[in-house]
């Protein structure tokens, strides 16, 4: 047995050695988590939703203005959306005035908009259909929430009114 050293009695762990390897996996841990979360962030954030968003943000006091000026004029729309087929639909408004008659000879328009992809944005005529009823058949590009930005106008009086809807 010559040659061996003689090994050296093996000093027990002191007690609590594992707590600043765990500070160090949590760490580890909340890095990782929060790489992968900023990561899906800035891969799915498509920028910003609304063009010229100076602009529309400079001219809200006009924005205020025609909206007290539409609620002035008292006009009432019911809006009516039916499926008709697999990414098809219809789309009905009635337009009322104060005192509940129907409002003929109206220029309507429709602004569908997809609230999560700005590219699948379109505009779209409503023809009258009668008893200030205006109505549209829409082939949509994809099934989901929608919304329609419902304009409607006669000389200078104008009438807008937003509605949400979900496709199947």
């Amino acid at each position: 047995m010559q040659g061996m050293k003689p090994r050296k009695p093996r000093t027990p762990r002191k007690p609590g050695w594992w707590i600043p390897w765990s500070f160090v996996a949590f760490f580890v841990v909340v890095v990782g988590v929060n790489a992968g979360m900023m990561t899906a962030a800035f891969s799915t954030f498509t920028g910003l939703s609304t063009a010229n968003h100076y602009r529309r943000g400079v001219s809200y006091n006009k924005a205020l203005e025609a909206e007290a000026a539409q609620r002035t004029r008292g006009w009432q729309a019911t809006t009516g959306f039916v499926q008709t087929g697999p990414r098809k639909g219809r789309l009905v408004v009635t337009f009322t005035d104060r005192a509940g008659e129907l409002l003929l000879s109206l220029d309507v328009t429709a602004r569908i908009v997809r609230p999560t992809n700005a590219g699948s944005d379109f505009s779209i005529p409503l023809r009258p259909l009668g008893d200030g009823r205006y109505a549209a058949d829409i082939a949509f590009p994809l099934a989901g929430q929608w919304r329609a930005e419902i304009l409607a106008h006669r000389g200078t009086a104008r009438h807008r009114l937003n509605r949400r809807f979900e496709l199947q």
